[in-house]
This record gives C-alpha cells, sequence and structure tokens, in this order.
C-alpha cells in the first residue's frame, strides 16, 4: 500500500466518524422529541383529579395530538425540502419548547388540549424532518439503515418518556412540574446539538477529501446529498427548474448511421 493510499482511507475513516457523529446527533432529536408525547400519558390520572375532567374529556385531550401531527403532515410536509434540514428542526425544537412550557403552567383543561396538539405538531415536523436527514447522511449506505435507526429511536423515545414521567411522578415531589423540567433541559440540549453540532460537523464535512457532496448540504441550510437520484428541484421553486426552452446541442451522425446526442455521451466505440 502506497502513502498517498494509506493517507486516503485515513481520510475516509475520519469522513465516516464525523457522519457517524451527524446521525447520532439526528436520531437523538427524534427520540427526545418522540419521547414528548409519552411524558403526559402517566400523568393524566393527577390531572384528571385535579382540574376534575370527565373520561371523555380525557380521551379528547389524548387524541388531540393527531390533530397536530395531521397538520404537519398536510401543510408542512415538504418545507424542509425546500428550505433544509437545519432551518426546519430548529422550529419544531422550538415547537416543543413552548408546547413543554404549556403544560408546565397549565392552569386548566383548556392549557392540555394547546399543549398537546402543540405537541403533535412539532414532533411530526421534527420526526419527518429528522427522518429525511438521516436518509441523505446514510445516503451512500444501506437505505434500510435510516428507516431501522427512525423506527428505533421513536419507540426508544416513547419508552423512555413515559419511565422517566412515570418514576418521577411516583418517587419524586412535583408530579405535574418535575418532569416536564427534566424534559425542558433535554429539549434544551438536544436543540443545541442540532443546531451547533451538525453545523460545524458538515463544514468539517465540506473541507474533507471526497466530501464535495455534503457541500450542499452546508450550503442549503442542512441538507446533504440527494437519495436514490431524488430531484428536488420542483420543491425549491421554478427557478430551478430546466427551461423549456433550453436547446440541445446538434446531432452528429458517425460513419455507422447511428446518432448520438451529445449530451453526456459519446459514440459508441467501432466494432461494439
Amino acid at each position: 500500500m502506497t502513502l498517498r493510499e494509506l493517507s486516503d482511507l485515513v481520510g475516509l475513516h475520519d469522513l465516516e466518524l464525523k457522519s457517524a457523529r451527524a446521525v447520532c446527533v439526528v436520531a437523538s432529536m427524534i427520540g427526545v422529541l418522540f419521547a414528548g408525547s409519552t411524558v403526559l400519558t402517566p400523568l393524566y390520572v393527577i390531572y384528571k383529579q385535579q382540574f376534575g375532567f370527565s373520561q371523555i374529556t380525557l380521551t379528547l385531550i389524548y387524541a388531540v395530538y393527531v390533530i397536530g401531527n395531521l397538520a404537519s403532515l398536510l401543510f408542512f410536509g415538504h418545507v424542509s425540502d425546500a428550505i433544509g434540514r437545519r432551518r426546519t428542526a430548529a422550529p419544531a425544537m422550538a415547537l416543543a419548547v413552548v408546547s413543554t412550557l404549556i403544560f408546565l403552567f397549565a392552569q386548566g383543561t383548556g392549557w392540555l388540549f394547546v399543549a398537546r396538539a402543540l405537541s403533535g405538531l412539532a414532533i411530526g415536523i421534527g420526526a419527518g424532518t429528522g427522518t429525511a436527514w438521516l436518509s441523505e447522511l446514510i445516503a451512500k449506505k444501506n437505505k434500510a439503515r435510516a428507516a431501522m435507526i427512525a423506527t428505533s429511536t421513536n419507540f426508544f423515545g416513547c419508552a423512555i418518556g413515559a419511565l422517566m414521567s412515570g418514576l418521577l411522578a411516583q418517587y419524586a415531589p412535583w408530579p405535574l412540574h418535575l418532569s416536564f423540567v427534566v424534559y425542558l433541559v433535554a429539549l434544551f440540549v438536544t436543540g443545541a446539538l442540532v443546531v451547533g453540532s451538525v453545523t460545524k460537523i458538515l463544514a468539517g464535512l465540506c473541507t474533507d477529501s471526497g466530501a464535495e457532496p455534503w457541500r450542499s448540504a452546508l450550503e442549503n441550510g442542512g441538507n446533504g446529498p440527494k437519495v436514490g437520484g431524488y430531484d428536488d428541484t420542483a420543491a425549491r421553486g421554478p427557478e430551478l427548474r430546466p427551461s423549456p426552452t433550453t436547446t440541445l446541442p446538434p446531432r452528429r451522425h458517425d460513419n455507422e448511421g447511428s446518432v448520438h446526442q451529445q449530451v453526456g455521451q459519446g459514440p459508441q466505440p467501432r466494432g461494439a
């Protein structure tokens, strides 16, 4: 092995490590967001006793989460394709913080409805963005790995959120407040990692040899290389689409009568 080959191998290994760090940060964001969907679950009984609402009201509070999820899919499903993953993830984390603060200072049943709907909206936007982001970060590897990581962090986050909240409500003081304080800390730490660390990691990837696909990731607000040849120019506006009046170079005929358009393809070798 030559010195040049050894240097390229070391550079590739360093590139993979930096990419793995970015994957961990984005996966953590997905897990923390989904933890917020179950933090409330062990506290429903306490809220019911304190605010005095009925069983049907409890069911509606639980179900209004889906309204936020549907709104995120219908109105914000492709926002991250247009403005970038990081620029979409940051507002999603901010929405999760607002939702948690409303839970923390809730004074009545109406507060729970609003907070639960905002929680569903934040998780829908953030989880969708994070899953697409993982697909881009793992674009050159097994594409099923991104879905596996997103699904695993989803389940793990849901389990940790309910477990943490239940234990604190049972054995710690302030059962309706302490769980949300802990969750707020997790949101702030994860948000700082997403906004700060991922940007630095992508910037480092841009300076490495062979990392050209990641330059667009930083320039487009956190978007990575396209996955599976997916072309997102339609989502980015008409100014980036090919003009319908674009003319192709003139055709050229070789002596054997075959026609070749000189658009990324040359004539076939004779005798082929």
